[in-house]
């Protein structure tokens, strides 16, 4: 697994630079074609390589909060993962190996999209995950995984908080 330090870099660089609202600049900056589609069905999004280019597909369907949200978790399998795009998916049967790529991609998610700050304060007004979720407009999994990369940073929480 990826230091969490590392992926918070990268995330706390990638907002530095473009915001918490433009994963396709992202995309752009790293020399990934971002392309949208309205025929993926289920899949909100993936990301590929096809003859020597990269590409970056998200369903265009989606509701503008998860477009946010797939489109930052693709971007960091571009970031950290890009031999993800040449391994045919017959070959990903480590469930373990995809568990891993899957949750580092999320945590990089989850740094962009839910500021330290603001997760802080929310626990500190004795908000659940469920409701931090809400309003931030992503899911509680999301959350979970901010929180848990915080820790795993060493951040510093209220001992009254409790996260189980």
């Amino acid at each position: 697994m990826l230091d969490a330090k590392y992926i918070y870099n990268k995330a706390m660089a990638d907002v530095r630079n473009f915001g918490r609202q433009h994963p396709d600049l992202i995309a752009q900056s790293n020399g990934i074609t971002w392309y949208e589609q309205a025929n993926l069905g289920e899949v909100k999004g993936m990301y590929t390589r096809y003859l020597d280019t990269e590409y970056i597909i998200v369903n265009n369907l989606l509701e503008y909060y998860d477009w946010l949200q797939t489109g930052f978790h693709e971007d960091a399998h571009s970031i950290f993962h890009p031999e993800m795009a040449t391994i045919p998916l017959k070959d990903l049967d480590m469930l373990n190996y995809i568990d891993t790529l899957e949750y580092e991609a999320n945590a990089y998610m989850a740094h962009i999209l839910l500021p330290d700050k603001d997760i802080m304060f929310y626990i500190s007004q004795g908000f659940t995950v469920e409701q931090i979720a809400s309003v931030m407009k992503v899911t509680p999994q999301t959350v979970e995984i901010k929180i848990n990369e915080l820790k795993r940073m060493n951040f510093s929480f209220p001992e009254q908080i409790n996260f189980a």
